[in-house]
């Protein structure tokens, strides 16, 4: 994963404690989604872990929730074999975000008029 800031949307950059607004929007994220480290037979210690999650604003948090992970699990989840797991997936799901946001932003304008 690249530089995250700790107040800040890993996936947007937004500052979550900027104001108490935005504050509202912080959530924790898994980046191999729940259900998919259950589908992968990742142990629970390694997918709740830290190394597993990010901030988040609820925007960025909600697209791909049911991201579908490329992967093939080894046959036995190390801490070495998980590690790299999360950061190739967040690379994967930044880009899907940006995306998300990028085709919801263009609709936003195309529909709203002030």
């Amino acid at each position: 994963m690249g530089k995250i800031k700790l107040r800040e949307c890993a996936y947007c950059g937004l500052d979550l404690t900027g104001t108490y607004e935005h504050w509202l929007l912080m959530s924790v994220d898994h980046v191999v989604p729940a259900a998919e480290a259950k589908r992968l037979g990742i142990p629970s210690e390694l997918a709740q872990g830290y190394i597993n999650l990010v901030l988040a604003c609820s925007g960025c948090n909600g697209f791909l929730n049911r991201h579908k992970v490329a992967a093939e699990p080894p046959e036995e989840w190390t801490i070495e074999a998980f590690v790299a797991l999360p950061d190739r997936v967040f690379v994967e799901r930044f880009r899907l975000v940006e995306q998300r946001r990028t085709a919801g932003r263009a609709f936003y304008a195309s529909q709203v008029t002030l």
